[in-house]
């Protein structure tokens, strides 16, 4: 199992799924980013740049580079990212007693995070040497 989800090919068409749906979410929150002041940037699209770290932690991984600050930047995204969403969808049903559509698919994208997530444990090495 482990040299299939080695395979260059496999590694590939996971770095290319998670540049278009990176791409996209950046899209997506495209009227919002222009609303918002240049010191927030950073922070508000949460989702795709948690995707960015993984996609590009994926190219480096391609071209047999490894950095471990990329990974622990992925790593630590899309855990806070999957949490936060979670979370936030809970609090949702729990207030309004329902979820609108967009929530119903965020509960899909959650889905689409966790076996991303569960990728990025599989994928990054978690040795760091501080010297």
């Amino acid at each position: 199992m482990k040299q299939l989800l080695f395979h260059p090919t496999i590694i590939a068409i996971l770095f290319f799924v998670n540049l278009l749906g990176t791409i996209y979410g950046y899209f997506w929150y495209g009227d919002q980013l222009e609303q918002t002041p240049l010191i927030f940037l950073a922070f508000v699209p949460d989702s795709p740049t948690a995707s960015l770290f993984f996609t590009i932690f994926l190219c480096c991984y391609l071209y047999g580079k490894q950095f471990k600050l990329i990974e622990a930047f992925a790593y630590v995204s899309l855990l806070k990212y999957g949490i936060w969403a979670v979370v936030m969808n809970a609090l949702t049903w729990y207030v309004d007693g329902s979820l609108p559509w967009t929530g119903i698919c965020l509960c899909y994208h959650m889905a689409l995070w966790r076996c991303r997530h569960i990728c990025t444990v599989l994928y990054i090495d978690f040795t760091f040497h501080i010297s």
